[in-house]
């Protein structure tokens, strides 16, 4: 057996011993998650008995099973206690064309005792990461003598129409769209898209007239 020995190499009495140090779980809370654009938001708090160095990784539910988020910010070391902290995962690259609810994990240990880590859910929240539908465009004749053209057509509900990635058609509860371009001589091409409220964006589609 191990006998634990002073500097002086002598055997210590029991009282001078003082008591084990524990080793408690951290503890996550105030945590809450929401979608900002393409990412989602992970908020939360953190703190340790100990105050030992604590990891962080976070997890997401894929709707039958709890998935290991790989593109995220805010995962690792993490000094303790810390508050008010921020967590950012790029949920569109990793969990697209999704439309529903979800919820995110996050997973803590103490340096040296991953088998014991502690795992906290966040609340539900509404995930969108589906590209809308492309818009429709009314039919135009080409070529053309009017330097002046109303484009026209149907999109989803609560999304925008970009010409050439530029918003033309602010995003709104309608789904009929209109937009007066000007026309320069000679051949002109637009490339038309759609996108919601969190920059899910469609499939292009071209216009050409000349």
């Amino acid at each position: 057996a191990v006998v634990p020995r002073d500097e002086n190499g002598s055997e210590p009495s029991v009282p001078s011993l003082g008591p084990l140090k524990g080793n408690s779980r951290p503890v996550v809370s105030n945590f809450s998650a929401s979608q900002s654009g393409p990412s989602v938001n992970l908020y939360y708090d953190l703190s340790d008995q100990e105050g030992d160095l604590t990891f962080v990784a976070f997890e997401f539910w894929n709707g039958s099973i709890w998935q290991e988020i790989l593109d995220a910010i805010g995962e690792g070391a993490s000094p303790t206690p810390s508050a008010a902290k921020l967590g950012i995962w790029n949920a569109k690259s990793e969990f697209p064309n999704f439309s529903g609810e979800s919820k995110i994990r996050i997973k803590t240990w103490n340096d040296g005792y991953f088998a014991d880590a502690a795992y906290f859910e966040s609340n539900l929240f509404n995930l969108d990461t589906l590209n809308p539908a492309s818009p429709t465009i009314n039919n135009y004749f080409s070529p053309t003598n009017q330097f002046h053209k109303t484009f026209s057509g149907v999109k989803e509900a609560n999304s925008s129409v970009l010409f050439n990635d530029q918003t033309v058609v602010e995003l709104s509860p309608s789904t009929d769209w209109f937009y007066a371009a000007t026309l320069q001589e000679g051949e002109n091409n637009f490339t038309v898209t759609s996108k919601d409220a969190f920059k899910n964006q469609s499939v292009p589609i071209q216009i050409n007239i000349t």
